[in-house]
C-alpha cells in the first residue's frame, strides 16, 4: 500500500454513523458455541482457500514490480484465473520506470447490462523499506496478499454465478511505484468511455488489532455492533473507504452510497467499521477518471512489519480476514446483481 501523509488541517479518519441493518450486539447477547455472537454471519469465502492463496504469494522472495518474481506472479495469477473457469483473462502491460509490467485482468461478461461494469482490484506487487530494492525480501502477507488472495477467492466464488452486470478483476502491479498499473487501467476505461459504475479496492484486509491508542484500528464508531470479538476479548474494526471530496465531485455521493451500504455489509460479519477517505492506493485513479470507489482498510501501515521483511502470514488473522473478504464478496453481488444478490 502506498499510503500519502494528509494535511494536519484535515482529519485522517472522519468517523461517520449509518445504522447497520442488524440489531445492536451487546455483552448480553447469546452467543454461538464458538463465541461468536448469535446473528453475526459466518464467513461465506473459504478460509482455507485464503490461507493457501496467501501462502502462495508470500512464497515468492519478493513480487516488487520491477523484480523477475513479479512477472512471473502476474502470469501465475492469469493462469489461476483460468482454472476457475474464465476465459477473458489478459495481461495488461503498462510502463514502470522504462520496463514492461502487467495488470492481470479477468472479466466476466454482465448477462442483462454487460456495458455496466463493476471493477474489483488489488495490488499483487510488494516492497520493503527501500521502495527501489528489487532484490531484498518482500514477502507483502498483509500487504497486499490479503487484498489479491480475497480477490482471488471472490472470482471463484462467482465463475459459474450469473450476474446482470459485467466484473471485471483487476490485480494490479506498480502500487508501490506510485499507483502505475491502476492508472494505466482506469485511463484505459475512461478512454474507452466506460461505465464504470463502482470501483472497490483491497488493499491491507487482514492484520486485526486491539482498538484503542495502543492499537492501529480505531475505536468502533458503534462498539456495541463490534460483534466479533478476537481472542483476548478485544473488539476489531476496519475502515470503510469512501470518497469526501477529491478530484471529481460529481462521484462523491454515489461514493459514499456504495462506502454507506458496504458499512452495513461488514457490521453483518461481526466487524465494527470506522470511516475513512480515499487516499493512497488504487481506487484514486478511477475516482480522478469520475468513477465512484470504495475501499477496505485494517488500518496495519504503522505496524512494524508494514513494508518489511517480516509481513508474514503470522500477521494475517484468518477469520478477520475472511470476514472482509465475505463483506465485499456480498457487496460486489449486490453492485453486479446476481440473483441472491442482498
Amino acid at each position: 500500500m502506498l499510503r500519502r501523509p494528509l494535511p494536519l488541517a484535515v482529519p485522517l479518519f472522519v468517523l461517520t454513523a449509518v445504522a447497520p441493518l442488524a440489531a445492536a450486539q451487546s455483552d448480553s447477547t447469546p452467543q454461538t458455541a464458538d463465541g461468536t455472537p448469535a446473528g453475526v454471519k459466518a464467513p461465506l469465502v473459504s478460509v482455507e482457500r485464503l490461507r493457501a492463496d496467501l501462502r502462495w504469494l508470500t512464497s515468492f522472495p519478493t513480487r516488487h514490480t520491477l523484480s523477475a518474481q513479479n512477472v512471473e506472479v502476474a502470469r501465475a495469477l492469469r493462469e489461476k484465473f483460468r482454472a476457475m473457469g474464465y476465459e477473458d483473462v489478459a495481461l495488461e502491460e503498462f510502463s514502470v520506470r522504462r520496463t514492461t509490467r502487467f495488470n492481470v485482468v479477468a472479466t466476466k461478461r454482465g448477462e442483462t447490462r454487460p456495458e455496466e461494469i463493476v471493477v474489483l482490484g488489488a495490488h499483487f506487487d510488494s516492497r520493503n523499506k527501500d521502495d527501489a530494492d528489487a532484490r531484498g525480501p518482500a514477502p507483502g502477507a498483509d500487504d497486499n496478499a490479503s487484498g489479491t488472495s480475497a480477490v482471488l477467492e471472490i472470482a471463484r466464488q462467482l465463475a459459474n454465478v450469473p450476474t446482470a452486470r459485467t466484473v471485471r478483476f483487476v490485480l494490479f502491479s506498480g502500487e508501490e511505484q506510485g499507483l502505475v498499473g491502476a492508472t494505466a487501467h482506469a485511463e484505459a476505461l475512461k478512454a474507452a468511455g466506460a461505465n464504470v459504475v463502482l470501483m472497490a479496492n483491497l488493499d491491507m484486509i487482514g492484520h486485526s488489532s486491539p482498538p484503542g491508542p495502543n492499537g492501529d484500528a480505531p475505536p468502533p464508531t458503534f462498539p456495541e455492533r463490534t460483534a466479533a470479538p478476537d481472542a483476548a476479548g478485544a473488539r476489531r474494526s476496519i475502515y470503510v473507504e469512501s470518497d469526501q471530496g477529491l478530484n471529481s465531485p460529481d462521484n462523491d455521493a454515489a461514493s459514499k452510497r456504495w462506502g454507506d451500504r458496504l458499512e452495513q455489509i461488514v457490521y453483518g460479519y461481526g466487524l465494527g467499521v470506522s470511516r475513512g477517505p480515499l487516499y493512497g492506493t488504487d481506487y484514486l485513479p478511477f475516482e480522478t477518471a469520475g468513477y465512484p470507489a470504495v475501499g477496505l482498510y485494517d488500518g496495519a501501515d504503522t505496524e512494524p512489519f508494514y513494508h518489511n521483511a517480516d509481513d508474514l502470514p503470522a500477521v494475517v488473522d484468518a477469520d478477520y480476514h475472511a470476514r472482509a473478504a465475505s463483506a465485499t464478496l456480498e457487496l460486489i453481488k449486490l453492485a453486479a446483481g446476481t440473483p441472491d444478490a442482498p
